[in-house]
């Protein structure tokens, strides 16, 4: 009876131990095949992100270095007192003005074909170019968010609508004072729907592929158009904000450019950058090269009245608007909660 027992616990143990084995075993053989196809899933996700997105980073790239470079001619001319109401570079029939439309749009042209490719992409398979697209976005916005860079602190008067003047000025008395006091009253910056205007007519479409146009298709489609052609009337808005333009009576907009400029620097020296790691702003701001920048920005003549305390404002401005716009951009925040 004794030994009949002995078997039988034997038995069940054995049965036991097997049955925890082969649980054990089939545990381990499901998490191994979930990680086999979560890896799958990853080199096919990397792989489709890559093959989708790379091209146009690149090109996107190419296209920020070409509006930096015309950010800092623009402050160039500004020095050697090429711009301003009483110069021409920047009037509405000039070489100038077009390579301007083009250089600064481009760039905001390649965000959207960069949006249309990662409706379906997962860009959280690349932290590098996660961080490119967060900065692009905030690029795109830039030019519509003139308002919010005059509030940036140090806050410029800015009320191009003139809401906050008497009801009863004239559309005369209005004119007027932009005149008198364009760095308070003349527009300088775009409402979101010309901006997708703009930038969507760089936009090529060839079947199921996308391109941004030359700047030769460019220029060619823009000389061709009668003044009043709608493809040409929709660059108006863009040439009136430009026209005359200097960073002294058109404060507000040369905030933007500032922006833009810091954003653009960001993009070129992240996509440079391996071991990519940014769990604050100021990591990111490091990446904004703001003394190199400031130096190519000086648009002060040598006899020029500025402080450097004046000057430095609106580089300040910009750099406390883009603190804000990652403090409120979700992607940022789930990069810093990753990091």
């Amino acid at each position: 009876m004794v030994e009949e027992n002995t078997v039988l616990t034997s038995t069940i143990i054995a049965l036991i131990v097997s049955a925890i084995g082969s649980y054990i075993s089939y545990f381990f053989s499901i998490k191994k095949a979930d990680k086999d196809a979560r890896r799958d899933y990853e080199y096919e996700a990397k792989k489709r992100l890559y093959q989708e997105c790379e091209p146009i980073l690149f090109e996107f790239s190419e296209l920020s270095e070409s509006a930096l470079k015309r950010i800092y001619a623009l402050a160039k001319n500004a020095r050697e007192g090429n711009l301003g109401p009483d110069r021409y570079w920047l009037s509405t029939d000039h070489y100038f003005i077009r390579s301007t439309i083009y250089r600064l749009i481009a760039p905001l042209a390649a965000f959207k074909l960069l949006q249309h490719k990662l409706t379906n992409i997962d860009l959280k398979m690349d932290y590098s170019i996660n961080i490119q697209y967060i900065l692009a976005k905030i690029l795109y916005y830039t030019f519509s968010s003139s308002p919010d860079l005059a509030k940036s602190n140090p806050a410029i008067f800015y009320d191009p609508d003139q809401i906050g003047t008497d009801l009863s000025l004239t559309e005369s008395d209005k004119k007027q004072m932009r005149e008198k006091y364009p760095e308070r009253f003349f527009i300088q910056g775009l409402k979101v729907g010309n901006l997708d205007i703009l930038s969507e007519s760089l936009i090529v479409e060839s079947g199921k592929d996308a391109r941004i146009k030359s700047f030769g298709e460019f220029e060619i489609e823009f000389l061709k158009n009668k003044e009043s052609d709608p493809d040409k009337k929709k660059f108006e808005i863009f040439i009136t904000m430009f026209s005359f333009f200097h960073p002294k009576t058109r404060p507000v907009l040369w905030r933007v450019l500032i922006t833009q400029a810091f954003l653009y620097k960001a993009i070129m020296n992240i996509r440079n950058t391996e071991n990519l790691s940014l769990a604050s702003f100021d990591d990111i701001k490091n990446f904004f090269d703001i003394e190199k920048t400031k130096t190519k920005c000086d648009w002060r003549q040598y006899n020029e009245r500025v402080s450097n305390e004046e000057f430095d404002i609106h580089f300040k401005a910009a750099e406390d608007y883009l603190r804000n716009c990652f403090i409120d951009a979700y992607e940022f925040k789930q990069l810093q909660y990753k990091s």
